[in-house]
């Protein structure tokens, strides 16, 4: 987020400026770091990453005069630039890459002891994803509505369809090795762990395949 729109916008821009990104140790300032990073721009020599703010106070602290650039989650950012306070000029996603970010958790005895629950569980996300995937931006606001009170129908629309323009949203939940590898570089680039974790002792894709092969 900007303060002013910006069509041409570049990461460079991001030169000698303060960037809201959150908590340190958090996924969305983390991030946003690698995304600056990947721009050629090193936090503490030619930006400067603020994380002093809590991630769900940065609107109001960007509204307030604190920084020069943020980032923030949809539909939070597209409300701020309906109001404009704010100006989308850029996504962390697209520039940092295909990474998990949301994830339901569990562990390896529950998933055994309780695999019915699990299986009702993974077949609920694979219709709610087949449905955000095949309707309209507009179709899934009206069904994500009631969730988001005092946040226009409009507004929903233009995020969705803005995690929609850049692949945001999975199309399945078996998650990609090579995504979750991204995710673990960003965290040890950021200081917060030293090495990676295989990939088997993290992800377990059995009930999902099964279910994708019914």
């Amino acid at each position: 987020m900007a303060r002013q729109p910006n069509a041409n916008f570049s990461w460079s821009d991001l030169a000698g400026k303060n960037v809201i990104g959150g908590r340190k140790g958090g996924v969305p300032a983390m991030a946003l770091e690698y995304a600056i990073k990947k721009a050629g721009l090193v936090d503490g020599k030619d930006y400067t990453l603020n994380f002093d703010v809590q991630y769900d106070l940065i609107g109001a602290a960007f509204e307030g005069g604190t920084g020069d650039y943020c980032t923030m989650f949809e539909p939070s950012a597209s409300a701020m630039q309906s109001a404009g306070k704010g100006y989308i000029v850029a996504s962390v996603g697209e520039q940092a890459g295909d990474m998990p970010y949301t994830a339901f958790m569990a562990t390896s005895s529950y998933m055994k002891k309780h695999a019915d629950k699990v299986e009702k569980f993974t077949r609920a996300l694979i219709k709610a994803m087949d449905f955000v995937n095949t309707h309209t931006a507009r179709e899934v606001a009206k069904v994500l509505a009631p969730s988001f009170i005092g946040t226009s129908e409009d507004a929903l629309t233009t995020a969705i369809q803005a995690y929609k323009d850049i692949d945001a949203y999975s199309t399945t939940p078996i998650m990609k090795e090579e995504d979750l590898n991204l995710l673990q570089d960003i965290i040890i680039e950021s200081g917060i762990m030293t090495e990676k974790v295989a990939f088997s002792k993290i992800f377990d894709g059995t009930i999902a395949q099964k279910i994708l092969n019914e």
